[in-house]
């Protein structure tokens, strides 16, 4: 890439980066953030000072039928999640909060089959976060955290047999369902555990989005919960057993990815950290196989209509990266809505 390409590209990304920055500032900026913070479901302080108003009633005077049972909704109410609880479950993929995660960025590719300017792409992920109950409920709820994960790329250079030469693929890739069982919340404590099959569906429209066969593994989650800060790992592994009009040239898969994260809460609703993902393919040849990007984000959870919303923006780039091509840089607004669970009553009863 020329020196004047490269310094306008870089002026592009640096304007792209710092508007998205001041955006999620300004939401958090006090005036904005008291006002969405009052419009929030945070009940404790509303309920103590309207119990603190009932408790200044004279000798003699007795609340109204009406004030009493004002009084019963707000202790109800406060059992619900704070602002800040909620930015952590919503980072927890043992949590019980179901949400659809959904993913827009940009990413840079480069190798060396490339002698031109870094090739851009958009992708597009959807990682819907369903907590399945499975037995109990509450701190002694066993649930299956299910992540299923589609791809959508959009314009994706791929190689083809001659050096510099690419072609432009837009489709699905296939479809990622880990099923990991977590304990219940009494016996982990502030740990994040679980444990459990993946499986992998041949759904990719184009042969370089996909594997041709169907494959199955296993998944898991490690990470810890403290008062201010959240970080974990979420490894997922692949084994091809079934085969899906595969080509001779392509390989019986290994493959993995590991999505690790890490968030500190700089306020109730305000975190900064990461969440990149690994990726590993086995089959690959040497050089080829690692992409690990490190990366630096900002999220806030913010009320969209009736809606609890966390939005993210970040950047990532890969330090260890394919020698032939492969992601270098990644450009990423995360969108995740909060949704009512679609399944509420655990599977074999306990409750």
């Amino acid at each position: 890439m020329g020196k004047d390409n490269r310094s306008r590209y870089a002026k592009c990304y640096f304007k792209l980066g710092a508007a998205a920055v001041v955006s999620v500032l300004m939401v958090s900026s006090p005036v904005v953030a008291e006002s969405e913070y009052l419009n929030f479901n945070v009940p404790n302080t509303y309920t103590y000072s309207r119990l603190s108003q009932y408790a200044q009633c004279t000798e003699g005077e007795s609340l109204s039928a009406a004030e009493t049972d004002g009084a019963q909704a707000d202790i109800a109410d406060s059992s619900q999640p704070s602002i800040k609880e909620l930015s952590q479950k919503t980072t927890n993929p043992t949590s019980e909060i179901a949400r659809l995660f959904t993913q827009f960025a940009v990413t840079l590719n480069d190798g060396n089959h490339n002698r031109g300017e870094e090739k851009a792409a958009g992708v597009t992920v959807f990682q819907p976060v369903i907590p399945i109950p499975v037995y109990g409920t509450g701190n002694n709820e066993w649930r299956i955290v299910s992540r299923p994960t589609i791809r959508f790329s959009v314009a994706q250079p791929i190689p083809e047999r001659e050096i510099n030469d690419f072609s432009r693929k837009t489709g699905l890739s296939d479809l990622l369902i880990p099923l990991p069982l977590s304990p219940p919340r009494r016996v982990t404590g502030n740990w994040l555990l679980a444990l459990g099959p993946d499986f992998s569906i041949p759904t990719a429209t184009h042969k370089a989005f996909g594997r041709q066969q169907w494959t199955a593994g296993v998944a898991g989650v490690l990470g810890y919960k403290a008062e201010n800060w959240i970080a974990g790992m979420y490894p997922q592994f692949y084994w091809g057993f079934a085969d899906q009009g595969r080509d001779d040239d392509v390989k019986v898969a290994r493959f993995g990815n590991m999505f690790y994260w890490w968030w500190h809460n700089l306020s109730d609703s305000l975190q900064v950290g990461f969440s990149p993902t690994i990726q590993y393919d086995d089959q690959a040849e040497s050089g080829n196989r690692w992409n690990v990007p490190v990366g630096l984000g900002l999220a806030k959870m913010l009320k969209v209509g009736n809606t609890m919303m966390r939005i993210e923006v970040a950047a990532e780039y890969s330090v260890v990266n394919q020698d032939d091509f492969g992601e270098r840089t990644r450009f990423k607004i995360n969108v995740v809505p909060i949704v009512p669970r679609p399944i509420k009553k655990p599977l074999f009863g306990g409750g």
